[in-house]
Order: structure tokens, then C-alpha cells, then sequence
């Protein structure tokens, strides 16, 4: 009976680490300035939890750095805004609210953020601009889940084996 319990805790135990040890992929958004307005954002399905976003460029892997908001002007106007959301959270503008001389300098200053979803959906990344005839190449983001820490599945399996001693302390008192 004692070794039936043993091998039950190692295996939930052993569920656990694996669970710990999921390789938590990023995935890049690059969303195009002109096309992927609010009426067509880029869609991704993401699990509840946490995620990051961070704001990269073409040495990281994105097709863009920024975009220009007055391109027919000639008047360089890079910024590096954009807006997520979804059916748990309204639009959320991302922006520093500045204009910067070139898209590097636009990346350079740029923010990330991070959104939590309670339930498994659908994520939208858009740019949110009023009009979008005049804009310029893009934004590109990495969206990355939060890992839970290592230190919650110990917590875990340590009440999971708290539990079973309970149970066997209540099954001899019977």
C-alpha cells in the first residue's frame, strides 16, 4: 500500500515538473500600418494567462522598426504606436505620444506592455490610427506567454503530498 502511494506522488509529482518545464514559444505580430486597421487586425488564439509584449525591430526578427504617420507629407513623423485587444479588455493604445525623426530612433523609445486573459481567445493587434491612407511600413511585436514559476508547482505537489497524508491519517483514525 505504502509503495501504491509512493509511486502516485512521484508520478503527480513527475506530471508536474513537466507541466513546469513547457517551452514557451514567442510568436511575431507585424502589423502593416496601412492594412491592419481596426476592421482587420492580425488575430491570435492564446490560452489564459499572462503575456508580454515587446516592441522589436528587423534585427530581431520583424519586418518593421516603426512607421511613418505622414509619409505623402515628406515630413518624417516615425512613431511607434499600436493597440491590442480583445474580448476580455476594450482597445489598449500602446504610444508614447511623440514623433520621431527616424523609425530606429521611433524603436529605440518605444514600450512593450503585458495583458493577462482569464479565458482561452482571440487576441487582435491593430494600429489604431484615425486615418490610415498616409502611414507607412509598421510595427512589430513579440508576444511571448509569462511562465507560471518553478516555484508554484512545488508549492503544489508539496500540498498535493500534504493531502495524501491527511487522507491516510483519516483512513487509520476510521
Amino acid at each position: 500500500m505504502k509503495t501504491i502511494q509512493l509511486s502516485a506522488i512521484g508520478l503527480i509529482t513527475l506530471a508536474i515538473l513537466t507541466m513546469s518545464s513547457n517551452n514557451y514559444a514567442s510568436t511575431i505580430v507585424n502589423i502593416d500600418a496601412r492594412s491592419n486597421t481596426p476592421a482587420n487586425p492580425i488575430t491570435l488564439f492564446l490560452t489564459a494567462g499572462t503575456y508580454n509584449v515587446d516592441p522589436i525591430g528587423i534585427e530581431q526578427g520583424g519586418l518593421y522598426n516603426a512607421w511613418d504617420a505622414n509619409f505623402t507629407d515628406n515630413i518624417p513623423s516615425w512613431v511607434n504606436h499600436y493597440s491590442v485587444s480583445s474580448s476580455e479588455f476594450s482597445e489598449i493604445l500602446v504610444w508614447d505620444g511623440k514623433f520621431y525623426a527616424s523609425d530606429l530612433i521611433a524603436l529605440a523609445n518605444a514600450t512593450g506592455m503585458d495583458f493577462t486573459l482569464v479565458a482561452d481567445g482571440y487576441v487582435n493587434f491593430f494600429n489604431g490610427d484615425i486615418y490610415h491612407g498616409d502611414n507607412y511600413l509598421g510595427m512589430s511585436l513579440q508576444v511571448s506567454a509569462v511562465p507560471l514559476p518553478a516555484a508554484f508547482y512545488l508549492m503544489f505537489s508539496g500540498l498535493l503530498g500534504l493531502g495524501f497524508i491527511q487522507r491516510k491519517l483519516l483512513l487509520k483514525s476510521s
